[in-house]
């Protein structure tokens, strides 16, 4: 090839053209790069990459059997090129489709007039298979971008044995759910143990999603979207934040993803997973999406730390399906964390053995009530004084238990007894 500068660019796309013609595809994009003139910006320079593909296009009008050997490689190397638009790329890939289509006929019959086992036979018939396949193999995929924030989870850090043995169940087990009730501190063990996973985002990373009652399978898988396309509207199918992730961990095989689900029971999980509720126990195993009909496997690489509280009323049971796939890691109420949290609030000594006995009273209430515990040492957060524990107590921990236990019978005069001693202790404190 000769190399020169061409100071016009209608010169330099007749000279391509020329190049086209008399030697192929791939020896005229090369004319384009290697004599592009130097003022240009590269932009400029994919531009008349893809106007050169369409000429090939228009120019071949996709007869592939038509094509030269540097045809072949010129569309390998476009369809390769990054740079180039995916759209484009797309296009190009769907042109080879078409021919793929018009050949399989083709082929099928000339198979019929050949001798059964004989070397053109089997060779026919392999081209057959591929061809049947091609489509499931050679699909050209849109690159998955996620722009992943940097989350520091928040201090302080909780103790090592713990979070040590929640990434320990993670890794094994690939999904996992902190099981306890509120204010225990699971969503902050959750977002911990992902930092850790990822080694605080420099060998993965991670996100949080909360599920809510109207959460569904359109909001987590993939949902259908009208959009406007020229003067027509069409229907187009957008993942959801599951199967990017599904996809982003595929692609990044050496990277730890790990997705946070804060209170997962709140939203119905079986709704909500869809078909992909065989997929998180079967890893490696495709499953065909409802909507796209697409296979999406869940990469091994992919772990996910749900939540849930199992006290609150008005949300939707684990379940055997979740039991089933998930780990279970009890978290549950402690007075030891409660003193520990107090103490680093700087609460007052009286302050907090108050605290301790109507964080015991109530979850003793919750016990006989219900079998377990009510409330975690986080509904003390912030206390350090007096003034502090009984504004936590009035707006706080008293609604809980009059939502909970206030109903007409036994039960509504014993917590009825039960506020009046709290209420009575804390007149008491200096």
């Amino acid at each position: 090839m000769v190399f020169a500068m061409f100071a016009d660019v209608e010169e330099l796309k007749r000279r391509a053209l020329e190049d086209l013609e008399r030697h192929g595809l791939q020896y005229a994009l090369n004319t384009l790069r290697y004599n592009f003139p130097p003022f240009l910006s590269a932009d400029e320079l994919v531009r008349l990459e893809v106007w050169l593909m369409d000429e090939f296009l228009q120019r071949k009008d996709v007869r592939v059997e038509e094509w030269r050997d540097d045809d072949l490689e010129g569309v390998r190397d476009f369809l390769g090129n990054q740079a180039i638009p995916y759209d484009v790329r797309l296009r190009v890939y769907r042109a080879l489709l078409d021919f793929y289509s018009r050949g399989r006929n083709s082929v099928s019959m000339i198979i019929k007039d050949l001798r059964r086992d004989s070397p053109a036979w089997r060779i026919v018939k392999g081209l057959i298979i591929l061809m049947e396949n091609f489509e499931l193999f050679a699909e050209v995929k849109r690159p998955e971008e996620l722009v992943f924030p940097t989350i520091e989870p928040p201090e302080p850090r909780p103790k090592d044995e713990l979070l040590d043995e929640v990434v320990s169940v993670v890794e094994g087990s690939k999904q996992a759910i902190l099981l306890g009730p509120p204010g225990t501190g699971k969503t902050h063990l959750a977002m911990w143990a992902a930092h850790k996973l990822t080694n605080g985002g420099s060998k993965g990373c991670w996100v949080l999603v909360q599920f809510h009652r109207s959460y569904r399978y359109d909001d987590f898988i993939e949902r259908v979207v009208l959009k406007p396309h020229g003067r027509s509207i069409e229907l187009v199918i957008e993942p959801q934040i599951f199967v990017r992730l599904c996809r982003y961990a595929q692609q990044h095989p050496e990277r730890s993803v790990v997705l946070v689900i804060d209170e997962i029971n709140r939203a119905d999980v079986a709704s909500v997973f869809g078909e992909l509720i065989y997929a998180i126990e079967y890893r490696g195993y495709p499953v065909k999406l409802t909507y796209s009909k697409e296979d999406l496997v869940v990469p091994e690489n992919l772990y996910i730390i749900a939540t849930a509280n199992d006290i609150e009323r008005g949300t939707f049971d684990i379940g055997v399906a979740l039991r089933r796939r998930f780990e279970v890691i009890r978290i549950d109420a402690s007075e030891e964390a409660l003193r520990e949290l107090l103490t680093h609030e700087n609460a007052e000594e009286d302050v907090i053995n108050t605290a301790v006995e109507i964080f015991n009273r109530v979850n003793d209430l919750f016990k006989r009530s219900i079998g377990k515990k009510g409330i975690g040492h986080l509904f003390f957060r912030g206390v350090k004084d007096k003034e502090t524990l009984i504004r936590v107590w009035r707006f706080r921990i008293k609604p809980l238990i009059e939502a909970y236990f206030m109903i007409p019978g036994v039960m509504a005069r014993e917590v009825q007894q039960l506020i009046r001693n709290i209420e009575t202790r804390l007149n008491e404190l200096r």
